[in-house]
């Protein structure tokens, strides 16, 4: 993968690893949700709870790996899922301290991190609406979307970054339901389209279930890693912005 080489010269086989195994996630893992634990950014020191967090390991072969799932062997690191703190924790030198406290300071940490990670998580993402997709728990179109929005089993509401949702056409299919439903609206229609099995969606929804809060859960921590203002928004945040 072009971007694990560019991180580790021969793309060491654990960054390998960890990538198949944000496609290879189980419908256990995530019908199961997790109990808090909480950690503290190495940067910030901020406790937080591991879900809005980002854990790095060292690999046998000196190798800093970004653990997704947070479930790697060993000791490690953890960092608060925001590009500009992670890029804080490379630039000024907090990860190299922290590698120095237990004797590995010939790691060498990357300064394209921030980018393999939210390439790993954006992959974890399509993995989770695929199994959710398949689970039968994800509709697509207008009409099926409004439908589950409105007998209140929405949870989420998917738009295609690329489409243009009119404030008429969000509080349509919303309804009266939107109180705690919230908007993905960063994904690109390509992008789903094979796990929707359409070419040029624009609306999905998925129901109120285990998939929907790790999609949640995950998601936030992409959109820490991006640089656009679109992202989880509350619906009736996302009707008030297309009324601008």
């Amino acid at each position: 993968m072009p971007v694990a080489r560019s991180i580790n010269g021969g793309g060491g086989n654990l960054f390998a690893t960890e990538t198949s195994r944000a496609s290879e996630i189980t419908l256990a893992d995530e019908v199961d949700l997790r109990p808090k634990i909480e950690r503290c950014c190495l940067v910030t020191r901020e406790c937080r709870d591991i879900g809005s967090l980002v854990r790095f390991v060292i690999a046998p072969d000196g190798t800093l790996v970004p653990d997704i799932e947070g479930k790697l062997p060993g000791r490690g690191f953890w960092v608060t899922a925001e590009g500009s703190v992670l890029d804080r924790a490379v630039k000024d030198g907090y990860l190299a301290r922290a590698l120095r406290r237990v004797n590995a300071e010939d790691v060498v940490v990357p300064a394209e991190l921030s980018e393999f990670v939210a390439l790993l998580l954006r992959r974890r993402c399509l993995s989770l609406f695929g199994l959710a997709r398949r689970a039968g728990v994800v509709v697509v179109g207008f009409k099926k979307v409004q439908g589950i929005l409105a007998s209140g089993g929405g949870r989420l509401l998917v738009l295609a970054a690329e489409g243009a949702a009119s404030e008429d056409k969000l509080r349509r299919i919303a309804g009266n339901s939107y109180g705690d439903v919230k908007v993905i609206d960063f994904f690109e229609a390509r992008a789903l389209a094979p796990i929707f099995g359409r070419v040029n969606w624009a609306y999905a929804g998925v129901q109120r279930c285990g998939f929907a809060e790790r999609l949640l859960a995950e998601t936030e921590r992409l959109v820490g890693f991006t640089n656009s203002e679109v992202g989880m928004h509350q619906i009736s945040a996302r009707i008030n912005k297309a009324a601008r």
